[in-house]
């Protein structure tokens, strides 16, 4: 199973292929991993040359490339949109779902997502009742905006008064952000293997964001990535040894239609089963319903 989250950061780096394998060029010598072993690659550094081999190669097998800046915020992403033979049909009926429909699929997004935070909340012995009462009362499109009101009570609740949850600050802000950019390209890699577009979003719509509809889709699992930042608060750098703490988050074993998988399993089967609610313009197929499972942190 792919699972290796590759992180290029040294700067002078050339990125080459030989046999199925990444080669890996470097001052302190050269490194080589299986092209089939890897689950994304998340590049750091403004002077790393990788050949258009590499890039061919890893867009043939669906693994992300996603350019971050310092404090780990992704820039740009790179992602083949083929593989699917029903790609067409897909993207139809994701260009002709109603307003309806695309507020009855983030509503069930944003009721997940608060409803997962209100867990971590509760498991972490923080809980706050008021969460309870935001998750019963998200309406279609979240019209009243109760995903911005929990965040606040969350993040305030979590990591204490002070902390802002701001993508350009450091400290655990870069620690949820390569977390964030971790989960990002899971889901990216899900939605492009259903034969989905991911600039079709339910809800975000930047025309700058090329990934509106995975944006939209990896709500729900934030609130996995928090915990694991949590345990990590006490943390001042972005080692190594954190940043691989962060990226087992993909093996992480969660509970989805009443069997324990991975992570990034659930995830493969959660996108299919949005991509069976739009095929049906049916948003009940959307299967949300996530234990994260934060005891086994």
């Amino acid at each position: 199973m792919k699972n290796h989250v590759l992180e290029f950061l040294s700067p002078g780096l050339k990125i080459t292929k030989s046999r199925g394998h990444l080669v890996v060029l470097s001052s302190k010598g050269e490194s080589e991993i299986p092209l089939d072993d890897i689950f994304t690659a998340l590049i750091l550094s403004e002077d790393v040359l990788i050949s258009t081999n590499v890039v061919t190669s890893m867009i043939e097998r669906n693994i992300p490339i996603i350019f971050c800046d310092s404090k780990y915020t992704p820039l740009a992403s790179m992602l083949g949109y083929q593989g699917h033979s029903l790609t067409q049909k897909r993207q139809a009926a994701q260009i002709s779902l109603s307003d309806i429909q695309k507020g009855r699929l983030w509503q069930k997004a944003v009721k997940q997502k608060i409803w997962q935070q209100h867990q971590l909340l509760k498991h972490l012995k923080k809980e706050q009742i008021l969460m309870d009462k935001f998750f019963h009362e998200v309406e279609i499109h979240d019209e009243t905006n109760l995903e911005a009101q929990a965040a606040r009570l969350y993040w305030k609740t979590l990591f204490g008064d002070n902390f802002r949850r701001d993508p350009v600050l450091s400290g655990t802000n870069s620690f949820l952000n390569y977390g964030y950019a971790i989960l990002r390209s899971a889901v990216a890699r899900s939605v492009a293997s259903s034969g989905l577009n991911p600039t079709i979003g339910i809800h975000h719509s930047n025309f700058e964001n090329p990934f509106c509809l995975v944006d939209d889709l990896m709500e729900p699992f934030r609130p996995l990535v928090d915990s694991y930042c949590y345990t990590l608060q006490d943390e001042s750098d972005l080692s190594p040894q954190n940043k691989r703490k962060l990226s087992i988050i993909l093996e992480h074993e969660v509970i989805y239609r009443n069997e324990k998988k991975p992570l990034s399993s659930a995830i493969h089967e959660y996108c299919h089963s949005f991509t069976n609610a739009i095929l049906n313009a049916d948003y009940k197929l959307f299967d949300t319903s996530i234990n994260l499972n934060f005891y086994a942190i």
